[in-house]
């Protein structure tokens, strides 16, 4: 399913310009992303803690499970404690999975299938 928009007018931009838009669920909320498929969708669309360590896992996939320090780095501008508490919050939701053993050696990764099926999380 997607929306249509097509932009009359626009300040510092090309006016007459069509945009297709694919409703998404995310968490809680209800995101237009710019793909069909979430994964390919503009990362960091908030500056939501836990979408920007989803994000920044989603990133740092490619190269394996990430520390909590790759993550901090990745998520520029995103306090320490503040990513702390969304893994946290994350890991308890099934939305990330920790690898290895709680402290300072462990490491995180988005799931394989997030919990009950779907479409994985987006940023």
């Amino acid at each position: 399913r997607t929306s249509r928009l097509k932009v009359t007018k626009q300040k510092d931009g090309e006016s007459g310009v069509e945009l297709t838009f694919h409703p998404t669920k995310v968490l809680d909320s209800l995101v237009l992303a710019d793909q069909p498929d979430p994964l390919q969708a503009v990362a960091w669309s908030s500056s939501d803690p836990e979408n920007k360590v989803i994000g920044a896992l989603r990133a740092l996939g490619p190269l394996g499970p990430a520390t909590q320090s790759d993550i901090v780095r990745q998520a520029e501008n995103t306090p320490q404690p503040a990513i702390s508490r969304a893994l946290a919050a994350l890991v308890k939701a099934g939305q990330v999975v920790r690898v290895g053993p709680a402290g300072r050696g462990a490491r995180y990764e988005l799931p394989a299938s997030p919990p009950g099926g779907g479409e994985p999380p987006m940023a």
